[in-house]
């Protein structure tokens, strides 16, 4: 009866790890939220009766300390098996105005819901933590594909990457496995995109550069992403040598 924690589990893919992983009722599903009320009204009137939701934002350290202790009164002694480090800054433009904005939530803000969950985890029978990255933030895919846009949203995935391996490093002893792994271009939009003429133009271009390094491809719905991630997951173990890895969901270093 594994028990899972998602950061970011309000909407996209977070909220595809939490309906994927709810279909089975073996699992006990907890979704990290800044707004519990309304991620309990989007998703709780479902069939699913094994999921709860826990109110704190990542960049606070009091709002996760009692995150901690309200997970600790769901889980009991049977701790956190796999927690997933999902949520993250996307607003470019604020980001630009501000690199901390994607540094704090994307790094620090993950690296504090590590601190707070992980005696959690010691407890679990899996033992796994989860970053949610991206192939934007590796320096081969952006030399390749000749990305420039998202400067900061890039460096702050790359430096996620970097944190997790030494996590990895640090708590192999242990028995835990730190990892990160991108889903791949998931389509998280919510209703029809909105873009100025200039904004049209850049995602043209950025979506040509895509399609010449991997012809063909399509983004997938945040639940196709879930499903990918979650076997990625299972696969994944310190005896194979997954400690502190930066993948594709598919298992790669090609992240389309």
């Amino acid at each position: 009866m594994p028990n899972y924690l998602i950061t970011g589990a309000n909407r996209g893919l977070g909220l595809g790890f939490i309906t994927t992983l709810a279909k089975d009722q073996s699992n006990t599903v907890i979704g990290l939220v800044r707004d519990q009320k309304a991620a309990e009204e989007q998703v709780l009137p479902t069939e699913f009766n094994n999921v709860y939701f826990v109110e704190a934002d990542i960049v606070d350290t009091k709002a996760l300390k009692l995150a901690a202790e309200r997970v600790q009164e769901i889980v009991g002694a049977a701790g956190l098996d796999v927690l997933i480090c999902n949520a993250a800054e996307h607003d470019i433009q604020a980001a630009i105005a501000d690199t901390r904005a994607s540094i704090d939530v994307n790094v620090v803000g993950s690296l504090k819901a590590v601190n707070a969950f992980l005696p959690h985890i010691r407890k679990g029978g899996l033992k796994k933590v989860v970053a949610v990255s991206s192939g934007m933030g590796d320096i081969d895919f952006i030399n390749e594909a000749r990305i420039s846009n998202a400067a900061p949203y890039a460096t702050s995935k790359a430096a996620l990457s970097t944190l997790f391996a030494k996590l990895g490093t640090a708590y192999e002893d242990e028995g835990i496995l730190f990892m990160s792994l991108c889903p791949g271009l998931v389509d998280t939009a919510i209703g029809p995109p909105s873009l100025s003429e200039g904004d049209l133009l850049r995602f043209q271009n950025i979506t040509a550069r895509f399609e010449k390094y991997a012809p063909g491809f399509k983004a997938t719905s945040p639940t196709d992403a879930a499903q990918k991630c979650l076997a990625a997951i299972e696969r994944s173990s310190l005896q194979g040598g997954s400690g502190g890895s930066f993948l594709s969901h598919n298992g790669t270093k090609r992240w389309m």
